[in-house]
């Protein structure tokens, strides 16, 4: 099989098994919908205050559509004409030159400022507000913005000379409007996701907090599928999978609110390092330490988020090696970040008992069949990523979700996948009863009634041109991940190729790749998406984007 690709048609299908049917209205904790239904019997406590921190589903337009980048447009950019004569260049130009495809692709320019383009025949289209323009980076180069990313377009594959300032970080930052962006890459290096955080109403956040695979408004900044795009063919790219802004490359990404994409092109010269927490698990207003390297002081651009929220009361710190703060009342299990100016450090683990009254709360229920027989197994996912799993009485429970709207999944092998919406209410627990219906050719208890068909899924990734081998493949069933594969070998020992067999694995659903690569001195992961047509299918995957 060719490398798997990510294509528009089957994040189109997700939406079609995940949120058909998911509609607005019913009442203030749920809006019952189709194999969903919900008896919500709330306990204590009034609302309060809270909210989404970034904005509600509610300000979100109902034309932003999440699963399609805009196709390129239907006729090539203008051609550009007769070309200006060589520019001297200045003390401070570096060049690079670009490699341009036959046909569309996407291109940037990795400069703080572009001073001179040669080599290019047809003008670029940049995007904005929904619609595209062409620009002409010939004659007038100052028209081209280094954080961006265009749509060019050759009739043949061409070489193009690009000169420019190299940025030393004066260019650091892109604002994103809602809907879908076009993003560059202003390094000639390129920018790790990871190394990436997001802006909005004074809060900062990292890949993992600001994106969900959640194709549904919730409180979430972006969503976590993105894409390349060269030959009229979109290649999928997981925002949390360990790549990053490419340079000379470009990348669609869609924001669900208006945000401010802070690259950090230039590592500080002592970045900011945690090496120890004083403990992993805490509870909300309990004293935490942090241990280890590059800290400044609040006033001189030092935050500290602890599972996705800052800590807004006293901080103090040791030195450049101790922070020591408060765990804020609605900081949720997740990681422990240092931002230095907008510079994220390296992610510490920490699990926060309870969470706080401010502006979570818990969903929590059971999950049984038409006949009220508990089912185990179903994974109930909301649209801010988090999840369980229910146990053998049907039970599941999840604590500290944002206090909003919210979507919610449940699924299960037999079973048609349930969807709705719920109100999750500040410092309340929401009691849910989730009622499945076995899907066409399902049967009943715990699922895969006569009519199924499983098979063997192969999954081989090999070594990348970069030098990079496979060292760990893993595979589950989309939203189902209870149903997992699972190989690997020593970082050490060095395969060509590494192969995974998906024994039992269920014809017709979606699975999530997830590929951990080395080259000795660093690993890097990549995550795919692909729907398991016949048995005996083998996936090939040899790139890692």
């Amino acid at each position: 099989m060719m490398l798997l690709r990510k294509s528009v048609a089957l994040l189109s299908l997700l939406i079609v098994l995940l949120v058909s049917g998911c509609g607005g209205g019913g009442g203030p904790s749920v809006a019952p919908l189709s194999d969903f239904g919900i008896n919500d019997v709330g306990s204590g406590g009034s609302p309060s205050g809270g909210g989404s921190n970034g904005g509600s589903a509610s300000s979100v337009p109902a034309s932003l559509n999440p699963v399609s980048p805009p196709a390129a447009p239907s006729s090539p950019p203008p051609l550009i004409g007769s070309t200006l004569l060589g520019r001297t260049a200045g003390p401070r130009d570096v060049s690079v030159t670009i490699n341009l495809p036959q046909g569309y692709s996407l291109v940037s320019f990795p400069f703080a400022q572009v001073t001179s383009v040669s080599g290019l025949t047809r003008r670029l289209y940049a995007y904005a507000n929904g619609d595209f323009q062409s620009i002409d980076p010939v004659h007038t180069p100052s028209s081209v913005d280094p954080r961006i990313a265009y749509i060019a377009y050759a009739d043949n594959a061409q070489t193009v000379t690009v000169t420019g300032v190299a940025n030393s970080g004066s260019v650091s930052s892109l604002a994103l409007v809602q809907g879908w962006n076009l993003v560059g890459c202003p390094s000639q290096s390129a920018i790790p996701f990871s190394r990436a955080s997001f802006t909005r109403d004074g809060l900062t956040r990292v890949v993992e907090e600001a994106t969900s695979i959640s194709l549904s408004p919730s409180d979430v900044w972006l969503t976590q599928q993105g894409y390349t795009f060269s030959s009229s063919d979109f290649n999928f790219v997981d925002l949390q999978g360990g790549g990053g802004f490419q340079p000379r490359g470009g990348l669609w990404v869609f924001a669900w609110q208006e945000v401010s994409l802070n690259f950090n092109p230039i590592v500080p010269g002592a970045p900011p390092q945690i090496t120890s927490l004083s403990t992993n698990l805490v509870s909300p207003g309990d004293a935490l330490t942090i241990n280890g390297s590059g800290f400044t002081s609040p006033e001189s651009g030092l935050v500290v988020n602890v599972g996705g929220r800052p800590a807004t009361g006293l901080v103090t710190v040791t030195g450049s090696t101790k922070i020591t703060l408060e765990v804020p009342g609605a900081a949720a299990s997740g990681s422990v970040v240092v931002y230095v100016n907008g510079y994220p450090s390296n992610r510490a683990s920490i699990i926060v008992n309870g969470g706080g009254s401010g502006d979570v709360g818990t969903l929590y229920g059971q999950v049984q069949n038409g006949s009220g027989t508990p089912l185990q197994g179903c994974q109930i996912t909301l649209d801010t990523g988090q999840s369980d799993v229910s146990d053998s009485s049907g039970s599941f429970r999840i604590d500290n979700i944002p206090a909003g709207e919210h979507a919610v999944f449940a699924t299960l092998l037999g079973y048609r996948t349930a969807t709705g919406l719920v109100t999750i209410l500040a410092g309340q627990q929401r009691s849910a009863l989730v009622t499945l219906s076995a899907g066409s050719g399902g049967g009943g208890g715990g699922g895969g009634g006569g009519g199924t068909t499983t098979g063997n899924l192969y999954v081989v990734a090999k070594a990348t041109f970069g030098g990079y081998y496979p060292i760990r493949v893993q595979a589950n069933e989309y939203g189902a991940y209870g149903t997992r594969w699972d190989t690997s070998t020593l970082s050490d020992s060095f395969r060509s190729e590494l192969q995974l067999t998906c024994s039992g694995a269920t014809v017709g659903k979606d699975y999530t790749i997830r590929v951990t690569w080395s080259n000795g001195s660093s690993q890097t992961a990549t995550t795919y998406y692909r729907n398991f047509g016949t048995s005996g299918e083998t996936e090939t995957i040899d790139t890692l984007y």
